[in-house]
């Protein structure tokens, strides 16, 4: 272990010892040389050869990896690579030095977060994550933990890339990344994972930070978020349980997917004002949701269903009206439907049924479009399945003012 003044490559003198590791330490050092963006202070992390050769091999694997991947991303929540170099047998990176605690201290300290608090650091590590999702090919990250997250007041930064999996590159591939907790089930059977992996290990993350627990405890899937008994929110309590499902299909798909349903309830929350904090033993009742949300989550919960009457009802009018047409003293025939009209019912047969059955396949579909990699990605961030849903509210409300008017 270097010591305090020591000098590595001539330009980078120790001043501290950051962290210990079973393969090296992470020291904080001063560039002598200021030569990343006149920057003195740097993180240097340390990776030392052991007596085994097969576990250096494995070790300085992870080690290139890691250099490999931070040295080509650009996020303001990511540090960044300065050098890499060798001395006296051992492995060094230089990184940008973030001065700040991490989420473990953090919750160590604070416990149980008020749930605007939880949702607004969700949604900034969502914002890493999904940009890590959305390279080319996809970076998974799979050892989300607050040991790897640094805070500074208003910023936090992800650290650590030795356990990721990026797909078609063999990174990570065969090294099944199991930290208890956080991981989901099928890492126990599998050393891959895509966007359902770290989807789940988020929302562990936030199932710590919404109860005080200490997830690492848990010897499996831990018990849903009760609302009324943990005093949490059921619109922020929905999201975490739906993101630790055991089954990954019945998860959110992406990472994107669950960002949009952590800034709807962002928005919620900040709609309610100050969040009270429940001291200890002393459990909160649920915030009540605005009347504006609440009537617009009853509508969009009743929409499909009235659709699915009115759809269903379509045909048979079409063969009833036309003979009580001429009873009706606003109808102007009463001939039967004309064929354009059968067409269309048809269409919105043909849409009406995958877009009820199969839902979560025409978004996922329809998602390709967000993670296309060049910058038109910016005007295609809709959900085609809210145009889908337009076209056929338009589709029936022409087929009743025809039968109407027949």
């Amino acid at each position: 272990m270097l010591s305090r003044g020591d000098l590595l490559k001539g330009q980078y003198k120790i001043v501290d010892v950051v962290g210990k590791g079973g393969q090296g330490c992470v020291y904080r050092a001063n560039d002598l040389k200021k030569g990343y963006f006149e920057r003195s202070e740097v993180a240097i992390k340390e990776m030392r050869r052991g007596s085994d050769l097969m576990t250096d091999m494995i070790n300085i694997d992870f080690f290139r990896q890691e250099v490999q991947i931070l040295a080509k991303l650009r996020h303001p929540y990511l540090p960044r690579i300065f050098d890499v170099f060798s001395e006296s047998g051992n492995f060094y990176i230089v990184e940008e030095f973030i001065d700040g605690q991490t989420m473990e201290v953090f919750l160590r300290k604070e416990g149980r977060l008020p749930a605007l608090k939880a949702v607004d650091l969700a949604l900034r590590i969502a914002d890493i994550l999904d940009f890590l999702h959305q390279q080319d090919p996809p970076i998974y990250y799979r050892d989300l933990k607050p040991a790897n997250l640094l805070m500074q007041p208003g910023r936090l930064y992800l650290v650590d890339f030795s356990g990721c999996y990026i797909p078609l590159m063999g990174f990570g591939e065969g090294v099944a990344i199991r930290t208890r907790g956080y991981c989901p089930p099928e890492a126990y059977t599998t050393s891959t994972a895509d966007a359902s992996f770290d989807v789940y290990t988020l929302g562990m993350l936030m199932y710590q930070m919404l109860t005080g627990d200490n997830v690492s405890n848990f010897t499996g899937t831990p018990p849903a978020l009760n609302p009324g008994k943990e005093g949490i929110m059921p619109e922020v309590a929905a999201i975490v349980n739906k993101a630790i499902k055991k089954n990954k299909m019945a998860r959110y798909h992406t990472i994107w997917e669950m960002k949009l349903e952590l800034e709807k309830v962002e928005k919620l929350l900040r709609s309610m004002g100050p969040q009270p904090v429940s001291k200890e033993g002393l459990v909160l009742p649920p915030p009540k949701t605005p009347f504006k949300f609440a009537l617009r989550g009853m509508l969009s919960k009743a929409l499909y269903p009235v659709m699915d009457v009115l759809v269903f009802l379509m045909i048979p009018l079409m063969i009833v009206r036309p003979v009580y047409a001429k009873f009706l003293p606003f109808a102007r025939g009463d001939g039967a439907a004309p064929f354009f009209l059968y067409l269309v019912a048809f269409l919105i047969f043909l849409i009406h049924i995958p877009l009820r059955h199969w839902l979560d396949w025409f978004e996922l579909c329809g998602r390709y479009f967000r993670y296309l990699h060049f910058p038109i990605r910016n005007y295609l961030d809709v959900r085609p399945i809210r145009w889908l849903t337009i076209l056929e509210i338009i589709m029936i409300l022409y087929i009743y003012l025809k039968l109407v008017t027949l």
